[in-house]
């Protein structure tokens, strides 16, 4: 039977790079609208519905939801034009390359823009912010009703506030190793925190964020899944989702209404790994705030 072809209209340079380099790969998760491929050294690939956006390892598919129909069973081949799943066979020939890194020393340069503009974060995220979401404070640290992996989040986080503001990489490491794969789902609370953070720290720090980020991620074998480590990656190098790029380029600007738009596509990203990552990006500014 002659595979169903689709077309990819756009895809990032590290997906390109998986496409050509991976050789095997085979099907990690099939969604409504997106599927992933994890390669033999553990790297993924996602192929997603134009809705989703670009993202620093996806490849952006026409009717990807046709995919949602696949068996995790599905064989999978490649060669870099084509990627067949199943009954299906993704055209990657014309995709045309999304940077995923977004503008750094632009919006580091509006960093007292994004500055300005925390009232206003800090009040969508509190009016927005889901019950269930880790990231939102269970009240005083000795109150019983508080779960051990919550306590442990805050804990973490207070670590890492600190280690921030006083330099001690150390702890820095220390805290950030604590959070990763901290909570549950394919990208757990503690990791979409980092990510957050990363992006906070680039966009704030500029370059000197590179070390700090690296530090951070150091070694995460095996202590998260392979989707969320990919996230952490990507965050650590300074490449995120088109929504995250629409929203910093919004901040580096004076329009509040902008702002408030792609902060809210952020906080509709799963149900509280947009919020969570947003929690981690809004306490570097507000860190960086306080030492202004």
């Amino acid at each position: 039977m002659t595979p169903a072809r689709l077309e990819a209209f756009s895809l990032s340079p590290k997906a390109k790079n998986w496409i050509n380099a991976s050789g095997d790969a085979r099907l990690l998760h099939v969604f409504t609208d997106a599927c992933n491929l994890i390669n033999a050294r553990g790297e993924v690939l996602s192929l997603v519905n134009p809705i989703i956006g670009n993202g620093p390892f996806s490849v952006i598919v026409e009717n990807a939801t046709s995919l949602a129909s696949l068996d995790i069973q599905s064989s999978v081949s490649l060669n870099r034009y084509n990627i067949q799943i199943g009954e299906f066979c993704v055209d990657v020939s014309r995709a045309s390359l999304w940077e995923a890194s977004p503008n750094w020393e632009h919006i580091h340069a509006h960093r007292d823009n994004i500055c300005k503009h925390l009232p206003l974060l800090e009040s969508l995220q509190k009016a927005s912010q889901p019950s269930e979401s880790m990231a939102v404070l269970p009240g005083p640290a000795s109150s019983t009703s508080i779960t051990p992996i919550t306590r442990k989040f805050h804990e973490n986080i207070e670590n890492l506030i600190k280690s921030i503001q006083y330099n001690d990489f150390v702890l820095l490491a220390d805290s950030s190793q604590n959070l990763i794969g901290l909570g549950i789902g394919l990208t757990p609370a503690g990791d979409d925190f980092l990510v957050g953070l990363m992006l906070g720290l680039q966009a704030i720090l500029g370059d000197p964020a590179e070390q700090l980020c690296q530090l951070m991620v150091r070694d995460i074998q095996g202590k998260t899944t392979s989707l969320s480590a990919a996230w952490l990656h990507a965050a650590a190098c300074g490449e995120a989702g088109e929504v995250w790029h629409d929203f910093l380029f919004a901040l580096t600007r004076s329009d509040d209404a902008a702002v408030e738009s792609r902060m809210r596509k952020i906080l509709s990203i799963g149900h509280t790994s947009g919020s969570d990552a947003l929690a981690g990006f809004l306490q570097v500014v507000q860190i960086m705030r306080m030492a202004a």
